[in-house]
C-alpha cells in the first residue's frame, strides 16, 4: 500500500485546508514571545548604522533621501515608488537610538483643494487620503512571517499592514479591501505589529486618517522581523510521509505517527498528502513538524 502512494505525490487535494488568519500584536513583548513560541529568528532594526543608511540620512543642516535601502537582507522602500525614504533625529524622540524612519514626502500629497479638508466620514473621496506608509520585502524574495515596530504619529494617527497588498482589515463582505479604513491606533510610539504562520513577500505598514490639508505623519522605529526558516517542501518530506501511510492511530504519544498525520485527523491518508501537496516546493508553514 505505502508503494501506492506514489501516485498521490502530485494530486493537488486542498478540501478542508484553510489559511492562517494574520494576528496584530499591540503589546511587543507578546508578539516577541509569540515570534520565540514559533522557533523564528528575529531581525532588529532600529536604523542606527550609517554606513548602511548614510544615504537616507535626513536634517535641516544637511537633507537627504533615497528611493530604497537594503539593510539586514531586507528591502525598506516607501509605499509609493515615486517617493524616498529618510531617516532622521525627529526631534530627538527616537524610542530606540538616535534614527527613526519616514517618507519622503509623507505618502500621496494630490493637492485636490479644500473640498479634501472638508469632506467627512463616510463620504471622503479615496483620492484625498495620504496613505503615508513604508513597505519591506526580503532581499532574496524570500517570504517573511513577522512585522512590527514603534510608531508614532503626533496626530493621533491609525494603522492597518496590507501583505502581499492585502488589508489585513478588509473583508469579502462589509469592509471590502477595507474601505472603512479598521486599523489600530498608532501614536507615541506604541507598538504595532502583524505575524502570519503563513508568510508573505511584501509587507506594508499604511496610516489611515491623514489627507490633503490634514496630513498625519508616520513615523517609525525600532523594528522586529522574522525571517524565513531554511525548510522547502519536498520529497524529503514525502518520504516521511510515505514512510507512514495508513497507519494509525496517530496523537501526542507518537507525535502524530512522526508527524506524517499533518491534518492531526488520527491516521495518515489522503488529507495530508492534499497538506503535503498545497505546499510543494514552498517554504514550510512555521507549525510543520518536519523543520
Amino acid at each position: 500500500m505505502r508503494n501506492g502512494l506514489i501516485g498521490f505525490a502530485f494530486i493537488v487535494y486542498v478540501a478542508g485546508i484553510t489559511q492562517a488568519v494574520p494576528v496584530v500584536y499591540t503589546d511587543e513583548a507578546l508578539y516577541l514571545d509569540a515570534l520565540a513560541a514559533l522557533g523564528l529568528s528575529p531581525i532588529h532594526e532600529s536604523f542606527e548604522n550609517d554606513t548602511v543608511w548614510a544615504d537616507s540620512r535626513n536634517s535641516i543642516s544637511a537633507p537627504g533621501s533615497t528611493p530604497f535601502v537594503i539593510s539586514q537582507a531586507i528591502v525598506w522602500t516607501s509605499n509609493y515608488p515615486s517617493n524616498n525614504i529618510a531617516t532622521g533625529g525627529v526631534g530627538g524622540s527616537a524610542p530606540d537610538g538616535a534614527f527613526a524612519i519616514y517618507c519622503l514626502p509623507h505618502g500621496m500629497t494630490t493637492d485636490s483643494g479644500l473640498y479634501c479638508d472638508s469632506a467627512e466620514d463616510p463620504d471622503i473621496p479615496i483620492e484625498c487620503f495620504q496613505n503615508d506608509g513604508l513597505k519591506v520585502e526580503s532581499e532574496t524574495g524570500a517570504p517573511l512571517y513577522a512585522f512590527g515596530g514603534r510608531i508614532d504619529t503626533a496626530n493621533s494617527g491609525k494603522v492597518t499592514f496590507l501583505l502581499d497588498g492585502v488589508d489585513i482589515n478588509g473583508n469579502d463582505t462589509d469592509n471590502i479591501d477595507n474601505w472603512q479604513r479598521e486599523g489600530d491606533a498608532a501614536d507615541n510610539w506604541v507598538f504595532v505589529g502583524v505575524i502570519d504562520t503563513d508568510g508573505f513577500l511584501t509587507a506594508e505598514l499604511r496610516e489611515l486618517k491623514g489627507k490633503d490639508y490634514q496630513q498625519v505623519f508616520l513615523f517609525c522605529d525600532s523594528f522586529t522581523i522574522a525571517a524565513p526558516p531554511a525548510c522547502i517542501v519536498d520529497l524529503k518530506h514525502f518520504a516521511r510521509l510515505a514512510a507512514h501511510w495508513l497507519e494509525a492511530p496517530c496523537g501526542t504519544s507518537n507525535n502524530w505517527c512522526q508527524g506524517a498525520d499533518l491534518d492531526l485527523s488520527t491516521d495518515v491518508e489522503i488529507n495530508d498528502v492534499g497538506e503535503l501537496a498545497f505546499y510543494w516546493l514552498d517554504n514550510c508553514p512555521l507549525d510543520w513538524p518536519w523543520q
